[in-house]
């Protein structure tokens, strides 16, 4: 990893890949204290901590490098329980680039600090051993192994230093010790020029020859009159031992970015938490990873942020994970759970920290499919510009029952010309390319590992749970997973695709926002075969729907799909499309066959539950025919809603079996 050879005679095509951080007011900027700033800061003060030059070689990964450094300098700093062991900058460079936006590079090259500096702050850095350098697997896979480790290194802090304002350079300096930092430099200076005492000569900008190289990374280490000391990744050999001087008008001129942090605690938790509290993801990732698969607005695996999927990681999830985890219990049940668009991406993270251990205790391994969740939002805000001018002085339209029938009346077409149905189409297109994507398809790849698995094993079981618009990513599996092995399914969104021949042991859509004729395409035909064992549908009454609202628009989310969103609208006076999910569209004697469905309660198998059973909410049953939710939203976090579905997944009734709720804890 470090290497003395003299930098001249190896580097004659170094790739430079840092790439300026995007403007992002979410920045905390560091502010200069009052600690005593030295008149100088030379380098040797940071080589008495033995820090090791890296060497990067020809590769990518300056960014990793850098932060590595960083890691190491104050590791080796801290004062109680120092740490004289290497990080692994593959683990930084890789976080880094799961942390980066480049719309449309998702293969890019190159990484910026911020990336690399919030993947170090979500997820700590593990040990070289862990993961050693290899310039050929810098798309590697954060295993579990490599998670528990990087959290006994965590950053604290990080804050960006105005690299434009050089007090504020050195007083970071002098109060931390090193700044990550990175630069566009110069090619003759860099390159040819850098003297054995470690000088830099500045930049000829009077020579037309002269432009700049690339983006490069480096900690910056030490300061004097004449400009910063860094210690580069090239190895022993460039500069002064690794070391260089930058002079500060090129510093000036060049400088993209400059970064400092603080180590954090190191802690274990027993079962995870909230992620806002202790310091964000990095101490829940190492349990919840296991339990989450990512997919993004194209159906495709979500590789970025927090909680990106690799196909990597979709390989240790289904056949490490869940088969170790699931190995001694009777009947390996595994539950995929798709949420509406209710909610942000980090709630639907929560809940499932507080639903884990609830599930894992009655043998039920949860795996959540987080996908594009906030189209809601987006609906709002349409509806919230539709309404804008509409509104007359004189009269407010809440105290009049039948003005606010026709504002609603008067919305939902305009929702629907002002990209409302166009942004529910793209919703809907993108949760049924996860499965029909056969070379892509984020689930599509989860659920071709899984039926391997359970051809394997004829203990495991898969159940579903969905809620609202998350229907509509589960619709085409069903079909694909029940349809049967080997022949050509002959209608619906998978036509054409070989089926898996799989049963699915029981399946609960909550509130679906699909139309009746979509389930009778998908969901319908494998509860009636048998495939599906034991179906349960929960929705409001229609006296509950009719009082639930959507901020601005006075009917419930549903009610506005129905009206203003489906593949006609509907005119005043009339009936929207029948939904699923809606009281109001399976009393539709359209609808008779669904109906019939859902009251038969012949049992041809031995059971527990019906076939298929309706729950309307709210009801005062207990559990597991009981609901209590009273909005829309109410279904994806009602206990008791969800105590129902778990006794059907188990194929058990019962009405105590979780443990108490609590003001904090729901679950």
């Amino acid at each position: 990893m470090i290497d003395s050879e003299r930098f001249s005679e190896r580097y004659g095509d170094i790739t430079t890949d840092a790439r300026a951080d995007v403007l992002d007011f979410r920045d905390t900027l560091y502010r200069p204290t009052m600690v005593e700033v030295p008149p100088v800061m030379p380098p040797e003060r940071f080589m008495d901590y033995g820090v090791p030059v890296l060497d990067q070689g020809r590769n990518n990964g300056c960014t990793g490098f850098t932060v590595a450094t960083v890691a190491h300098y104050l590791l080796r700093k801290r004062k109680v329980s120092p740490d004289g062991g290497l990080v692994s900058q593959n683990m930084v460079y890789t976080m880094a680039r799961r942390y980066d936006e480049y719309p449309g590079e998702d293969d890019a090259r190159g990484s910026s600090l911020r990336g690399a500096m919030k993947g170090w702050h979500k997820h700590g850095i593990c040990g070289y051993e862990h993961w050693p350098w290899d310039p050929d697997d810098l798309h590697g896979t954060l295993t579990p192994e490599r998670a528990a480790d990087a959290m006994l290194r965590p950053l604290g802090l990080y804050q960006r230093v105005n690299h434009k304002d050089l007090p504020a350079m050195h007083n970071a300096l002098a109060e931390v010790g090193i700044v990550a930092a990175s630069a566009l430099i110069p090619f003759s200076g860099w390159y040819y020029g850098t003297q054995k005492n470690g000088i830099i000569p500045p930049v000829d900008k009077t020579n037309p020859f002269i432009a700049p190289w690339g983006g490069h990374a480096f900690a910056i280490v030490g300061y004097d009159a004449e400009g910063f000391w860094l210690q580069n990744s090239w190895g022993l050999g460039w500069g002064k031992s690794g070391f260089g001087r930058l002079c500060y008008d090129d510093w000036l001129q060049y400088g993209f970015d400059a970064w400092v942090g603080r180590l954090g605690v190191p802690i274990r938790l027993n079962q995870p938490r909230s992620l806002r509290p202790l310091t964000s993801a990095s101490r829940t990732f190492a349990s919840l990873r296991p339990h989450l698969i990512s997919v993004d607005m194209h159906g495709q695996l979500q590789q970025r942020g927090a909680y990106g999927t690799s196909s990597e990681d979709v390989r240790i999830i289904m056949e490490e994970d869940f088969m170790s985890a699931t190995e001694s219990w009777r009947r390996r049940r595994l539950v995929l759970i798709a949420g509406g668009g209710l909610r942000r991406q980090i709630d639907a993270i929560n809940r499932m920290s507080r639903l884990r251990p609830k599930l894992l205790g009655h043998e039920i391994y949860p795996l959540e499919l987080l996908w594009e969740t906030d189209h809601y939002p987006r609906l709002l805000e349409i509806l919230h510009r539709a309404t804008e001018g509409r509104r007359h002085d004189g009269y407010d339209p809440r105290a009049f029952g039948f003005m606010i029938d026709r504002r609603d009346d008067a919305l939902e077409p305009l929702v629907r010309r002002m990209g409302g149905k166009a942004e529910w189409d793209r919703m809907k297109l993108a949760a049924g390319d996860a499965t029909m994507d056969a070379d892509h398809g984020g689930l599509r790849e989860m659920i071709g590992r899984l039926a391997s698995l359970m051809d394997r094993d004829p203990r495991i079981e898969l159940h579903l749970v969905a809620h609202s618009s998350g229907t509509f990513l589960l619709a085409p599996l069903v079909q694909l997973v029940t349809s049967e092995k080997g022949k050509r399914i002959e209608g619906g969104p998978m036509r054409g695709q070989l089926g898996l021949g799989l049963p699915i042991e029981s399946l609960a859509l909550l509130a679906p926002a699909s139309a009746i004729d979509a389930f009778r395409d998908t969901y319908m035909p494998s509860i009636k075969s048998g495939m599906v064992r034991r179906f349960a549908l929960f929705t409001l009454t229609d006296e509950a729907e009719l009082q639930d609202h959507c901020e601005v628009y006075g009917r419930s989310l549903l009610y506005l799909v129905s009206n203003a969103l489906e593949r006609r609208p509907r005119v005043p006076g009339t009936s929207g499309v029948s939904l699923l999910g809606m009281e109001a569209g399976l009393l539709d004697p359209e609808n008779a066959d669904v109906l019939a469905l859902l009251t038969d309660d012949r049992e041809d198998r031995p059971t527990v539950f019906p076939r298929a059973e309706w729950i309307k909410g709210p009801n005062t049953r207990p559990p597991p025919h009981g609901s209590e939710a009273r909005r829309h939203e109410d279904f994806d976090s009602d206990a008791t809603t969800w105590k129902s579905v778990i006794a059907r997944i188990l194929n058990q009734p019962f009405a105590d079996g979780l443990p108490p709720m609590s003001a904090r804890d729901p679950w």
